[in-house]
């Protein structure tokens, strides 16, 4: 007798091919550095930054236009 014949065992899952997330200079604008980490992880790594280093946004973004670059501190450093 085998038991085997009667069971039913599930079928493996259509392997779906993973969705790979827009890098952040694809969503955001002027984007100088983190250009190609994922734009979901921009904000939460901005967040990080400015807590290690003690400072809000506005520190080195124009409060309401994040995009622009008129505070030297927003700018990447000189090599």
């Amino acid at each position: 007798m085998n038991f085997l014949a009667n069971c039913s065992f599930p079928q493996p899952l259509a392997q779906e091919t993973p969705k790979v997330p827009k890098p952040a200079a694809q969503q955001y604008k002027n984007i100088q550095a983190l250009k190609e980490i994922p734009a979901d992880q921009l904000i939460p790594t901005m967040q990080f930054i400015g807590g290690a280093l003690g400072v809000d946004c506005e520190f080195c973004h124009v409060e309401h236009a994040m995009d622009k670059d008129d505070k030297k501190e927003s700018r990447p450093r000189e090599k």
